[in-house]
């Protein structure tokens, strides 16, 4: 039996279609969500973070 997937195709409304130009001010965004992602996943300390 094989695990049931929880990954969507479907992309978050903020993300940028490709073929567009972007600015600035998106790539601090996204680089500013990006980082944040992280920093939320470590402050949880996930168990296999140790490996």
């Amino acid at each position: 039996m094989e695990p049931s997937s929880t990954w969507s195709p479907c992309l978050p409304t903020w993300t940028p279609s490709r073929g567009r130009e972007t600015s600035e001010s998106d790539t601090a965004l996204a680089t500013g969500i990006a980082q944040q992602s992280l920093d939320d996943l470590i402050r949880v300390e996930p168990a296999w973070l140790d490996c």
